[in-house]
């Protein structure tokens, strides 16, 4: 059942963060949280003040029956946002972390650099584009230090930082890690070297970024010359086979980190295939519109050299296969993991991997069907189109399928993993289940037992949440051409109320049980999908879509 969030609390809970971020803002070393601070988060994380919270801010109301809807307070009333104080002096180069400003405490002087265009982005690109267009700002002052790193591991192009802090420093992953409790040997952390598909998350939230804004500006300055660069690095780094008719990325790590050293991991080969093509697309406009710009462009990253290896490579990149069984595997060889029955250890919510890891080591997981989040979910869930060889009818068998399996082998380590499987779930119609792995991911820093309080929550589970509502239940998502909305609201609540910026126009949005209504504020026009239908919405206008047909 959904943890009951109160007001008093949420209130004290944003407005001690403030004061802890500016201490810290004030402090060019980041310094620590004081003890003051941790004994406050520790109070909060418990639960104190036994009332419920009745609305959501400005962006997001949700109807009774809805106490989650707290966590969307917190996101717009400041915890997210405050992440990106556009009067902070470090906002030239600042990039949200795992767990927010408060991860001095749990990452120090080093930033993590995969949080996340996945996690927090879509808040940003829909209620503050500004916002999004200066984290993504970061990503383009980062690419000499990506530039740096794709070099001295022998590569051409960028190959962006798993974990970063100014973004000319380039890679900060440290190589070593804590003791194994069994060995008494440091452990080895390969994500700074073998997590690659950080350059094509990037490459692709600036696609998403220009979706939805229309930004030609920003593509120019930032946009097109890091999908271009980050191209550059894929088609150096695919390997071919001898008959040259196939290319392999190997030796990675996916965003299930259970399982590393992997040969064509399905996430990465679909997520580079994906900024390969965007590559091609944008040089091809460039030679047309702009051979100067591509010219200073070549100077810099040899774009000219590489492109024709960028076609190829786009088109040759191997795609693990739907299987017999109807499931799409992660990885190469995949097949070969053993079964286990994680249903005792799934019960325990959240804290499943604590419990697994009682009795099994990670390195003992990794010959084993259990993940730490489902790389393949995630996929499915960004790309609606795959898997490509499905069409139809049984496209949607193929995803549901593939989602009730990795849902019974993922154990939800990773914040944002409740959140994708909730995505997934309201997208195939499963809006009961989208709703309980809904409040499974409002529980990981939300609930009473306040284990995360201390060391800050963690923002990429703020933003899931914020998703889970507006694309999940109420189905809004930017597609190439259009926004398209398609609501399933869980079965007890009775409306949804949010607004949203799209293009150049602001929206007001509100779902309840029988209609959508969609008021566009400004004076552009809006194109609109709805449920298949190709809708556009004059400026100024309100439109009331019908949800369900009238008996």
């Amino acid at each position: 059942m959904c943890t009951k969030i109160i007001n008093d609390q949420l209130t004290d809970l944003f407005y001690n963060f403030i004061e802890m971020e500016d201490r810290i803002a004030a402090n060019d070393r980041y310094a620590d949280l004081n003890s003051s601070d941790m004994r406050f988060l520790s109070a909060v994380g418990k639960g104190s003040h036994p009332r419920t919270i009745t609305q959501v801010g400005d962006y997001l109301r949700v109807g009774r029956q809805t106490a989650h809807h707290a966590s969307s307070s917190l996101i717009r009333r400041g915890y997210i946002t405050k992440m990106t104080n556009p009067n902070d002096a470090r906002s030239q180069w600042l990039i949200l972390t795992d767990k927010g400003m408060e991860a001095v405490v749990y990452y120090r002087n080093r930033i993590r650099s995969n949080v996340k265009g996945m996690c927090i982005l879509p808040f940003f690109l829909l209620t503050e584009p500004a916002e999004a267009k200066r984290l993504l700002i970061y990503r383009g002052r980062g690419l000499q230090g990506a530039k740096t790193k794709a070099y001295r591991n022998g590569y051409k192009g960028a190959m962006y930082p798993w974990e970063a802090a100014r973004p000319e420093y380039g890679e900060t992953t440290p190589e070593r890690g804590m003791a194994d409790p069994q060995t008494g040997e440091r452990t080895s952390i390969y994500t700074g070297k073998k997590e690659l598909h950080i350059s094509a998350d990037i490459s692709h939230a600036v696609w998403k970024y220009y979706q939805a804004t229309g930004d030609e500006e920003f593509m120019k300055q930032w946009g097109d010359e890091i999908i271009l660069a980050t191209a550059v690095f894929w088609a150096d780094r695919v390997e071919w086979d001898e008959d040259g008719r196939v290319c392999h990325i190997r030796d990675v790590i996916g965003p299930d980190e259970y399982k590393q050293r992997l040969t064509d991991n399905t996430y990465t080969n679909y997520m580079a295939r994906n900024n390969l093509r965007l590559a091609v697309q944008i040089a091809e406009r460039l030679e047309k519109e702009d051979p100067e710009y591509l010219e200073e462009l070549n100077n810099r990253w040899e774009i000219c050299e590489m492109l024709p290896k960028i076609r190829r490579a786009a088109e040759g990149i191997y795609l693990p296969p739907v299987g017999k069984d109807g499931i799409l595997p992660q990885f190469a060889g995949y097949g070969k993991l053993q079964e286990m029955d994680l249903s005792y250890y799934k019960s325990f919510g959240k804290n499943a991997a604590a419990e697994i890891r009682k009795e099994h080591t990670v390195m003992e997981l990794e010959s084993f069907r259990v993940h730490k989040q489902a790389d393949l979910v995630l996929l499915l869930q960004l790309f609606p189109e795959l898997p490509e060889e499905a069409g139809g009818t049984q496209r949607r068998q193929v995803r549901e399928k593939n989602y009730e399996f990795y849902e019974k082998h993922t154990l939800h380590e990773a914040s944002y993993s409740f959140a994708t499987h909730s995505l997934m779930a309201a997208s195939l119609g499963r809006t009961q289940e989208a709703y309980e792995l809904f409040c499974q991911c409002c529980d990981v820093d939300l609930s009473s037992d306040g284990e995360n309080a201390p060391a800050g929550i963690y923002a990429a589970c703020m933003g899931g949440i914020w998703q889970c509502v507006v694309e999940g239940f109420c189905g809004v998502r930017i597609e190439e051409d259009a926004l398209r909305i398609d609501p399933c609201l869980p079965e007890t609540w009775e409306s949804v109320k949010f607004r949203i910026c799209y293009r150049k126009s602001t929206l007001d949005i509100k779902v309840t049980k029988n209609a959508l209504t969609v008021n566009n504020r400004s004076s552009h026009p809006v194109p609109l999908s709805f449920r298949g239908e190709a809708v556009c919405l004059d400026g100024t206008v309100s439109r009331i879509f019908p949800l369900h047909s009238p008996e």
